[in-house]
């Protein structure tokens, strides 16, 4: 089974445990009075507990919560291993995988009272991968011309896993596509896997065009999913009620105005597009 790629990989802070409610079902976040995430403190364009832009993470939960009738939380984590010592009830970018339309229609069929230790909403946002190069590397046309360099890639990624089976050399002391991009930019690196949230976040807040997507040099079709909200020890009828929201904010343009502020869109009809 292939490994689920996730957003909880970034920053190190304290982790905040103390006084969390358990997460639940609807019900249980009425009782709490709130609508919880787990975010990492330090991975702008996904969330960021600094000054500034709080994320697209943090601000569709935020609505996600107002749409519920209910407060809004964030828990910091600096990788989702962390979240089982949370009361947490959500991440807000798990991949959509085959495996998650099998569970949620077993919790179509299931008792009502019966939880599932994690239950996905409709994706919403395509995440892509893509190999990031200085410009001025125009002799690079494929990954096996990355033999005799490194890669920058996050220890443990699904990215890792797959340039350790093609033989690519890699650096991994990464958790983030800042992190990368950084290193790439420095020398550190001679390319680096990112993402294109992460890559379109870079360039519109650095200014730096010297690094970009490496045209015509495609790594592996598996890194790529579609991002959804994935509740914690929850049922069908929380998830429908989350989508519910979802639907309003990308009916009423509020889902595209929050990905837009971040170099995100979302076509007319379609799947969203990177930067």
């Amino acid at each position: 089974m292939r490994a689920r790629p996730d957003w909880m990989t970034a920053g190190c802070v304290a982790l905040a445990v103390s006084g969390t409610a358990s997460a639940g079902t609807l019900e249980d976040m009425r009782r709490a009075g709130r609508f919880e995430i787990c975010a990492a403190p330090d991975a702008l364009p996904f969330s960021s507990r600094e000054p500034g832009p709080p994320g697209f993470q943090l601000e569709l939960g935020e609505e996600i919560a107002r749409g519920l009738g209910l407060d809004f939380k964030v828990t910091w984590i600096k990788s989702k291993e962390y979240a089982g010592r949370t009361g947490c009830d959500a991440f807000m970018s798990a991949a959509s995988l085959p495996e998650d339309a099998a569970e949620r229609a077993e919790a179509g069929t299931a008792p009502a009272a019966r939880r599932f230790p994690r239950l996905l909403t409709r994706p919403y946002l395509p995440v892509r991968f893509v190999l990031v190069a200085p410009v001025s590397r125009d002799d690079i046309r494929g990954l096996d011309d990355l033999r005799a360099g490194r890669v920058a890639v996050p220890s443990g990624s699904w990215a890792h896993y797959v340039l350790n089976e093609r033989g690519i050399p890699v650096r991994v002391r990464f958790t983030t596509d800042a992190e990368i991009l950084a290193a790439v930019a420095g020398g550190e690196a001679d390319a680096g896997v990112v993402s294109l949230p992460g890559l379109g976040w870079y360039r519109k807040h650095t200014g730096d065009g010297t690094i970009d997507a490496v045209k015509g040099v495609g790594i592996d079709p598996s890194l790529d999913y579609d991002a959804a909200i994935a509740l914690r020890r929850s049922d069908l009828a929380t998830v429908e009620a989350v989508e519910a929201v979802l639907d309003r904010l990308e009916a009423d343009g509020s889902l595209a105005r929050i990905l837009g502020k971040y170099g995100l869109e979302i076509a007319a009809t379609g799947p969203v597009k990177g930067p």
